[in-house]
């Protein structure tokens, strides 16, 4: 999606996808903008010993939702944002910020962003040309730090974190923060079959992750762990010309219900787009709030979690608002309506059903699947949340 201004608020990239990025292009054995943490072993703080300022700086420090833990590539996780609001009349340089366990008396910081790393997490409110440090917060201005924190192997997490700011001119601790531990929902396949790659998942550079979202006044991001599933084979994602939807092989492949549930929403309308090129891209419909998901359906899979699949195939929706669904249940099948530059689906999980941009975004885990990195054998996993645009995801497992 190109930039547009509706009202007040400058849209960062939506739904669209951006530039393909197939799993022959990267191998990194940790997904962008995570911090290796550590079970109450790092030491070496910022700072020495913490300088109480009076009177105590002006700046709010807010973590928007509570962080889930969940599991992936062998790793537990906890992924998540500040948002950081200089209240003073002066600007503010942020040196850095440090996770801390609580139940740590010695409150020794589990994880530190510094230097690059600090830079490399922050992102200004409104437009963020990249011209101005990150790290500079001007009088009355805000920052969002995304913050990923990955304990080796499936390790125990903390149930209590808060963060301590480091500036020029002090420190600012923030107010404690639960983690719920153990709570993200294990679903089943929502594809069948191999040769998927899960784009756009949690890291730092996908425009899911970033995509925070004002309603009812509140911003949210209900795509925090949104997955653009594509299908390649032979290192690309279509065969023929690249303006024939039947050329790509995600299309036209069935979508699987991921949980037993009931459909709150099921949207038929709207027709595919040709799939963009470097000629250019002209939807088939006007983007709008209606119709930027396209052909969606909504599942209520319970606890105040909602199972949304978007962009679907026009005429393959199989279900109707109210039904019950099981899991593994053919729902429709991969298209490219709305706003969808290329044949996927758009997966995610989130705490509202009303739209696929309203609520919070909720991590999940797939019951089983197997994966390949580059360069190394398939990988069977098991509770996991499959995450990187550089594997290649195999749902039949034998």
């Amino acid at each position: 999606m190109q930039f547009r201004k509706l009202s007040n608020l400058i849209w960062l990239p939506l739904l669209a996808m951006s530039a393909p990025i197939l799993a022959s292009e990267i191998d990194k054995s940790l997904p962008a903008g995570c911090e290796i943490a550590h079970s109450r072993t790092l030491t070496n703080s910022i700072v020495g010993t913490e300088q109480i300022s009076f009177p105590p700086i002006a700046l709010q420090v807010r973590a928007p939702v509570e962080p889930r833990v969940f599991f992936s590539d062998g790793k537990s996780f906890l992924v998540y944002e500040l948002q950081l609001q200089n209240f003073t009349n002066d600007s503010l340089t942020l040196r850095g910020i440090e996770v801390i366990d609580v139940d740590d008396k010695l409150e020794r910081p589990i994880a530190k962003y510094d230097d690059r790393a600090l830079n490399s997490v922050l992102r200004a409110a409104g437009i963020d040309n990249g011209e101005e440090p990150r790290d500079l917060l001007k009088a009355r201005q805000g920052v969002t730090a995304f913050l990923c924190l990955a304990f080796d192997e499936k390790a125990v997490s903390p149930s209590k974190i808060r963060h301590r700011i480091v500036l020029d001119n002090g420190i600012v601790t923030g107010s404690i923060v639960h983690t719920q531990k153990n709570s993200a929902p294990i679903l089943g396949r929502p594809l069948s079959g191999a040769d998927w790659v899960p784009l756009h998942g949690p890291h730092i550079g996908s425009h899911h992750r970033r995509g925070l979202w004002l309603h009812d006044g509140v911003i949210e991001n209900s795509r925090r762990f949104a997955i653009d599933w594509r299908k390649t084979k032979n290192g690309s994602w279509f065969a023929g010309d690249a303006r024939d939807l039947h050329a790509y092989f995600a299309y036209g492949e069935p979508v699987l219900a991921v949980a037993e549930g009931k459909v709150v929403l099921a949207k038929d309308q709207y027709p595919d787009n040709v799939p963009r090129t470097p000629a250019g891209f002209t939807p088939a419909a006007e983007i709008t709030m209606e119709s930027i998901a396209g052909n969606t359906v909504v599942i209520d899979i319970g606890g105040g979690q909602y199972a949304s699949y978007a962009h679907l195939q026009p005429g393959s929706v199989l279900v109707k608002t109210g039904d019950l669904v099981k899991r593994g249940q053919p729902i429709a099948k991969v298209g490219n309506s709305g706003d969808s530059r290329a044949p996927h689906l758009h997966f995610q999980v989130s705490t509202k059903a009303q739209h696929l941009l309203y609520g919070e975004g909720l991590p999940f885990m797939l019951d089983q699947f197997r994966v390949k990195k580059m360069h190394q054998d398939w990988v069977t996993r098991f509770k996991e949340l499959p995450w990187g645009d550089a594997i290649t995801i195999d749902f039949d497992v034998k």
